[in-house]
């Protein structure tokens, strides 16, 4: 099949950060969550050259080169992250019931679970959208004396298992049963 010479529309306006646990196979996920609000300006897309090696005679003559496949990573800021959110990244554990008695305490920040992740416009049906089955999730949290409590979150893309870094796909599949930070939008 050949590719094509025009593209769908691009998906600008109300873009959102879906993830989901990686599937079997490093497969891309098939449940797919809203983290929530994103700041405004707060998703960048980051690119890490790989390592050149080069091959050079004794006299320092260049005879070859090859550049090393690079990194890619997507960082964005959560507004007041939900609990479930935190949990999906932080190691947490629940001491009391209600009110007063009760808190959430962080045990870890480290987690060790491959997510999938798409940045799409569920109201531009037909728009692009940006793909990763598989990436290693970082949050830290952080505080915005305008905004309160924040999170810096770092999505770091890996090379699944079937070589297919990352892609380029319809929103329409993200559109449904849409969750913003774990509860179903109305």
């Amino acid at each position: 099949m050949a590719l094509k010479t025009t593209m769908s529309k691009t998906a600008w306006g109300d873009v959102n950060l879906y993830i989901g646990l990686t599937g079997a196979g490093d497969a891309l996920t098939e449940d797919w969550s809203n983290l929530g609000y994103i700041s405004e300006d707060g998703v960048t897309i980051e690119t890490e050259d790989g390592e050149e090696n080069e091959l050079k005679d004794v006299n320092g003559l260049l005879l070859d080169s090859m550049q090393e496949e690079g990194t890619l990573s997507i960082s964005f800021t959560l507004i007041n992250p939900s609990e479930e959110t935190r949990g999906k990244f932080w190691s947490l554990e629940e001491e009391g019931s209600d009110g007063a008695n009760r808190k959430v305490w962080v045990k870890s920040l480290i987690n060790s679970s491959y997510y999938s992740i798409a940045l799409a416009n569920p109201k531009a049906t037909g728009s692009e959208s940006f793909i990763a089955p598989k990436c290693k999730v970082s949050m830290k949290p952080t505080y915005d004396a305008t905004k309160g409590f924040m999170a810096e979150v770092t999505c770091k893309i890996l090379t699944p298992a079937n070589g297919k870094m990352f892609g380029f796909g319809l929103s329409d599949e993200f559109v449904g049963e849409e969750k913003v930070n774990g509860e179903k939008a109305e």
